[in-house]
């Protein structure tokens, strides 16, 4: 949040947390930054589901629990998404889970990089059957 806002999350997240203690959880905070959006409204709960204590939507530690054969794509230059491949091979110990990344696609897999991805997926497919 720091590093992509120039801004400290605590504060923030106080407030949201606050909010929802109070029973005020569905209220917006307004003129707060929220994943990739600057400068939105979004719900006290809803930035809590985001950026609070529960790991909920942490990808790395959600893998961990995958019981079905799972192909996670990492897109290898991506700015969005930032060190992806390398939380994964660290947090995600998981025999059921296959990483693979495509080392110079950005965020959205354009162009070229949308047909590696393609071929990985194809190629996973045929390995579970």
């Amino acid at each position: 949040y720091r590093e992509r806002y120039h801004q400290v999350l605590a504060p923030v997240l106080q407030k949201a947390e606050r909010m929802v203690r109070h029973r005020q959880g569905d209220q917006l905070i307004r003129s707060v930054n929220l994943l990739t959006c600057r400068n939105t409204a979004v719900s006290a709960k809803s930035f809590l589901s985001y950026y609070g204590p529960k790991a909920q939507v942490d990808s790395p530690t959600l893998l961990q629990k995958v019981t079905t054969p799972t192909l996670v794509i990492v897109a290898g230059s991506d700015t969005v998404v930032k060190g992806l491949a390398k939380k994964l091979t660290q947090q995600a110990r998981n025999p059921k889970l296959t990483v693979k990344v495509v080392d110079s696609a950005g965020h959205v897999f354009r162009d070229l990089y949308l047909e590696d991805l393609v071929d990985l997926c194809i190629g996973f497919l045929k390995d579970a059957r």
